[in-house]
């Protein structure tokens, strides 16, 4: 019996710890931004489990990261001027960038296989951050002197999204997960009473 339940834990612990680090992250564009921008970046995230602890990262060819300002997390795109931050519907949370790094709130929780918006609420320096590629999965939105609107553009930012700690399981993973090992102790149970 208490051999059922260390496996039940070290199955626990194995896919609950699978997915901490990186979550989606993008280096394939060589080109500096242009000093004065306002940016954003969408994003997909990976099947499977939910995250928490999030910090997202623009990043520069060396890959070193860079943050400025305040970083805005949103489910829907925000197409407004940067001064009009956090306006707009879906938001999720904001980050005060911080060695080069925006922390969010670590109940701010990203899904599998969904798309996410980020956008900056502070002009960047040029060659802060590198960009120029068409990615899968996100693109690059910016705003001209914070004059203009955030729109879209076809390639994307150099970035990296990732998770401080192990993934949240989804809802139907946990209840799958229950479901076995109650099973596997009824099927223990029924075997010693016969």
């Amino acid at each position: 019996m208490r051999s059922t339940w260390y496996l039940c834990a070290a199955l626990l612990g194995v896919s609950a710890a699978a997915q901490a680090g990186v979550i989606v992250q993008n280096t394939l564009g060589g080109t500096p931004n242009t000093a004065g921008f306002y940016y954003g970046q969408s994003f997909t995230t990976a099947a499977g489990y939910g995250w928490d602890h999030i910090i997202f990262s623009f990043l520069n060819d060396t890959p070193a990261e860079f943050a400025i300002g305040t970083g805005y997390l949103f489910t829907q795109e925000y197409l407004g001027l940067p001064g009009g931050l956090p306006g707009g519907s879906g938001l999720l949370g904001a980050a005060v960038s911080s060695g080069g790094q925006y922390a969010f709130h670590p109940l701010v929780t990203l899904a599998g296989s969904a798309m996410y918006y980020f956008y900056t609420d502070s002009g960047a320096g040029g060659g802060s951050f590198s960009g120029g590629a068409v990615a899968p999965g996100g693109s690059l939105y910016f705003a001209t002197s914070g004059i203009g609107n955030f729109t879209l553009n076809e390639v994307s930012t150099n970035y990296r999204v990732s998770a401080d700690v192990a993934p949240v399981p989804e809802p139907g993973t946990m209840a799958m997960f229950a479901l076995g090992a109650g099973s596997l102790l009824a099927l223990i149970r029924h075997r010693r009473a016969l």
